[in-house]
């Protein structure tokens, strides 16, 4: 049985799930969450929720927010494809305010209609120093480094494992309403396809409410500008989820019915667990991240790749 940990570093607290895997079973054992301003650093904070759920040999993930990334649909030529690796971050580099040398990336292979179809990419790039930031606030609070650095939007994308009504050819969406800001995912078929965050989420309402609902409209907009159908559906989750009146309000000013995110099917899930779980989705998303097949992004690259981890095992097999 191993133990996956996401750890949820939001605005003004950390959340952290703690699930547990065995044979063809993921069980929930624990949901935490502590207020960062009650400690003197993040560090502290980190090391007071998560340090009482470790043990040796404990697999962990965290995030960093989707303000601190760039996200990137690059467009290529079909023959781009047997060069994929050497002609990304050229394309990249011509799309970013800094060098590529100042920052680390991951993506994801978008569908294709075919083998003469263009090659499409999206492209999650996060600046060095950021993501050497957050490992280091993990390895100075718990003496361990985490095994996955994922972006907090793309993260959504791992429910898919316990939630099989996102494995539909949809298009599907999934909005993570937090305090200052909301994480957006549009999913085809359980991947990802497009991911946003937007400023604003339950800070300042009920006067923020339309302002929020604006921004949320303006990422249907821009995913049906890349050629993508209307959402069939819209899944609410996050704290901000469970505000009264959230999903009808939010249907009636996108016009795409809006309903809570599906409980995710894990054992141990108890009727408290369950309901504290839409505050935890995106700390549960990230352990998931953890399992063998994760839909997210990993901004471990490069220089920061995750050296005991199975990632670097597997690159390195080859030349033992």
């Amino acid at each position: 049985m191993a133990n996956l940990l996401g750890i949820d570093i939001a605005e003004d607290s950390v959340r952290v799930a703690l699930l547990r895997t065995g044979y063809r079973s993921i069980a929930i054992a624990a949901l935490e969450e502590l207020p960062i301003a009650s400690y003197p650093t993040l560090a502290d904070a980190v090391r007071a929720v998560v340090a009482p759920l470790l043990s040796r040999g404990d697999s962990i993930a965290t995030l960093l927010p989707g303000d601190k990334l760039f996200v990137r649909r690059v467009d290529l030529p079909p023959t781009a494809m047997r060069q994929l690796a050497e002609v990304l971050p050229f394309e990249l580099e011509a799309q970013l305010p800094f060098d590529l040398e100042e920052a680390v990336f991951d993506s994801r292979l978008l569908p294709r209609e075919g083998p003469k179809a263009p090659v499409s990419v999206l492209a999650c790039v996060a600046r060095l120093d950021q993501v050497r930031g957050r490992i280091e606030t993990l390895q100075q609070a718990l003496n361990v480094e985490p095994e996955r650095v994922d972006a907090s939007s793309f993260a959504l994308a791992n429910l898919v494992v316990l939630i099989p009504e996102l494995v539909v050819p949809g298009p599907i969406m999934i909005v993570h309403l937090d305090g200052a800001t909301t994480d957006v995912a549009v999913l085809r078929n359980g991947k990802v396809e497009y991911v946003r965050t937007v400023t604003g989420g339950t800070e300042g309402l009920p006067m923020s409410a339309k302002p929020l609902a604006r921004e949320l409209r303006q990422s249907l907009l821009a995913w049906r500008s890349q050629g993508g159908a209307a959402p069939e559906l819209v899944y609410l989750t996050g704290p901000g989820s469970t505000f009264q009146g959230a999903e009808a309000y939010l249907s009636s000013e996108l016009g795409v019915q809006v309903t809570g995110l599906p409980a995710p099917r894990m054992e141990g899930l108890t009727p408290e667990l369950q309901q504290k779980l839409p505050r935890y989705t995106r700390a549960v998303a990230l352990a998931l991240g953890l399992t063998r097949a994760p839909g997210s992004v990993n901004l471990r690259q490069g220089p920061l790749t995750y050296e005991r981890g199975f990632g670097f095992l597997q690159e390195k097999v080859p030349l033992l």
